[in-house]
């Protein structure tokens, strides 16, 4: 028999949402070579519930260069205030290629 729930379940889409790269410090990170988000994807593992705190985090795991633009592909993840895992994914964006010397 499941435990009761305590508190409404978070549709998993909000929960996405906080790997949005404005939730996190990537803008910060990439500057102005954004050019698109391309793909993501995803699974839910564990329920988020209303008043959960979630930590969000995008790593970097891959770069694929093509010509003046490249592909950066991130790890989405989210974890709750338990340390648990939630969701995990993928983005991809597109980039431009900074000038020679930029950042």
């Amino acid at each position: 028999k499941a435990a009761p729930v305590c508190a409404p379940v978070v549709h998993g889409l909000q929960v996405f949402a906080f790997t949005a790269p404005g939730a996190t410090l990537f803008p910060q990170y990439i500057g102005d070579v954004f050019v698109a988000f391309i793909n993501a994807s995803c699974k839910f593992l564990k329920e988020v519930h209303s008043g959960d705190t979630l930590y969000p985090a995008l790593e970097i795991i891959a770069v694929t260069p093509q010509g003046d633009t490249g592909v950066l592909t991130t790890r989405a993840t989210v974890y709750n205030q338990q340390g648990e895992l939630v969701l995990d994914g993928e983005h991809q964006y597109l980039l431009k290629t900074p000038p020679e010397g930029g950042k």
